[in-house]
């Protein structure tokens, strides 16, 4: 609902600065993250630079939490369609988290979708 009114009436302005306050109030919040890409995607060009920005974020939040999901997925979803090689932050951080929290499925699970776009198999397993 809040989606169809923002976009109906054009009330794109302070979306961002909302959406903020949720995932300050709650970085786990998959809905806040979700609208954050419906607002993205449809108030820049979605070009390499408007990605990289919120690639940024993602990493940001996940340097913080790098078990919550969400801004795994966002990440992801800011690469769709292009190619992890077009954002060398994300292998190189990805690279620094497996060292920091060896456990984190979530990075070890977009390394090797990384790697596996490089062709490197080794890296893969």
């Amino acid at each position: 609902h809040r989606q169809w009114v923002i976009k109906r009436y054009n009330l794109w302005n302070d979306e961002i600065a909302f959406i903020d306050g949720k995932l300050n109030e709650d970085f786990r919040n998959n809905s806040a993250w979700n609208h954050r890409f419906y607002v993205i995607s449809n108030t820049t060009e979605m070009k390499l630079e408007d990605r990289q920005k919120e690639i940024d974020f993602a990493l940001n939040w996940i340097r913080k939490a790098p078990n919550n999901q969400s801004p795994w997925n966002y990440l992801q979803g800011m690469v769709k369609g292009m190619k992890y090689s077009d954002f060398s932050s994300v292998k190189e951080s990805c690279e620094e988290f497996k060292e920091k929290f060896p456990f984190c499925m979530h990075c070890r699970s977009l390394l090797v979708d990384i790697y596996t776009e490089e062709g490197n198999k080794e890296g893969a397993i």
